[in-house]
């Protein structure tokens, strides 16, 4: 086991560490819960209150697409979904065994018990590279539980419509859109909503026609949406010119065409505008116009990394290198 594994954490403060490289040939030790894990297992249904809560159809503006195409619900709207439903408190996310890496994998076992109920399980993974500034340890094991999450709630018939062949082809053909995408000099083809600012690099697309706004409530029992607006962060206006600077801006911050390149990363990463935000004065600033000029690259690559519930993390990346700049 390499000696960077070692140092990432020690198993309920024992000696043998709870993360495990592809090399060792051991299983990852199952937690037990102290009582019959399945006690109550489908003997009755939940509430019908409950129910339709869980069932309700999701709402197109609520769905979000990733540039390889694969459509999601965002991490936090399937916490709400399960708060909404039975309350907060009600539900939990038991580990059910010790974390292991393999091929920079993160992966960990969870339960999902409601009142007091075993529900589903499933194994959340996340992407962690041990010697990157990007991600703590801490944060790639928040992506693992958020990914359980979303695998658990399936079973609960959360969002089942991303599933649906037909729905997802009704919803691409209606709100997304295939673009071409310079990428280190490369020509790729990349999926985004209509509704979102273009990629920055992004040299045409096959159908450049923006839906309508979407205006309807979600059904009853449904997550509201984090997208209620469409706009740049701080609600701020068209930028208008690539190449414009306000004459009343500092010079040591970011342009408007860059401020713009920062919102098209943002956006097609899947990051709602409240989520733009609050990394924005994670990073130090109360607005993006703001943005010193200095710090810009490694905002963006920040954002570049960000994945589907993975805002908290970020959020702590941002964080760190400001206060790194304090210090220096």
């Amino acid at each position: 086991m390499s000696t960077d594994t070692q140092a990432i954490v020690k198993a309920n403060g024992g000696d043998k560490p709870a993360v495990m490289d592809q090399k060792d040939a051991v299983a990852p030790k199952v937690i037990g819960l102290g009582v019959d894990l399945y006690r109550g297992v489908a003997e009755k249904p939940f509430k019908k209150e409950a129910i339709d809560t869980l069932l309700a159809p999701i709402g197109d503006e609520d769905v979000e697409i990733r540039p390889d195409g694969l459509v999601y619900l965002p991490e936090i709207k399937y916490r709400r979904k399960l708060n909404y439903a039975f309350g907060p408190g009600a539900w939990a996310m038991v580990p059910r065994s010790d974390y292991a890496l393999q091929d920079n994998t993160m992966t960990r076992e969870y339960a999902l018990f409601v009142l007091g109920r075993f529900v589903s399980e499933a194994r959340g993974e996340q992407d962690y590279f041990p010697n990157s500034r990007g991600m703590t340890y801490a944060t790639a094991a928040e992506g693992v539980k958020s990914n359980a999450i979303m695998r658990c709630c399936k079973d609960l018939g959360i969002a089942s419509e991303l599933w649906d062949p037909g729905f997802i082809g009704r919803w691409k053909a209606e709100y997304a859109m295939t673009v071409k995408v310079r990428v280190r000099g490369e020509l790729k083809t990349q999926w985004r909503r209509k509704d979102r600012m273009p990629y920055d690099g992004e040299v045409g697309a096959m159908n450049a026609e923006r839906p309508k706004p979407v205006e309807s409530q979600p059904p009853h029992g449904a997550c509201p949406s984090d997208d209620t607006q469409h706009a740049s962060p701080d609600n701020a206006s068209d930028p208008g010119s690539d190449d414009a600077r306000s004459a009343d801006r500092p010079t040591d911050t970011i342009s408007e065409k860059q401020a713009k390149r920062l919102f098209a990363i943002a956006k097609g990463r899947g990051m709602s505008n409240d989520q733009i935000k609050y990394l924005t004065k994670a990073a130090g600033y109360d607005h993006s116009r703001d943005i010193k000029t200095a710090d810009y690259e490694q905002i963006c690559s920040a954002m570049e990394s960000w994945t589907v519930g993975e805002h908290e993390r970020i959020g702590a990346v941002l964080a760190g290198f400001r206060a790194d700049e304090a210090g220096t």
